[in-house]
């Protein structure tokens, strides 16, 4: 029986470009909306809202919560209203 050697790719050695964080004020953003969307809407609803585009908020969710504190604010709004009954997640993805 012999004995084969594996070697790994000189690519899988190479230092890798590292792409810069995204600044803490921007990840503590992201990290609150995306905490509070599970929170109110559940995790498929969740999910399904922070990533659709919605013309009203002007893009989608998680993009214009990250962005500013404004933004942040306009989403949570939003996310309440959806929760408080006023539609469905579904409802209002199907008609964007």
């Amino acid at each position: 029986m012999t004995e084969e050697k594996i070697s790994s790719p000189a690519s899988h050695w190479r230092r890798r470009k590292w792409s810069s964080p995204i600044p803490s004020d921007q990840a503590a953003r992201q990290g609150n909306i995306t905490r509070m969307a599970f929170e109110l809407l559940g995790k498929d609803g969740a999910i399904s809202f922070l990533n659709s585009e919605f013309a009203d908020l002007g893009g989608r969710p998680l993009a214009i919560a990250t962005a500013s504190t404004a933004g942040q604010a306009r989403v949570l709004t939003a996310m309440q209203d959806l929760a408080s009954g006023g539609a469905r997640i579904d409802d209002v993805v199907a008609a964007q």
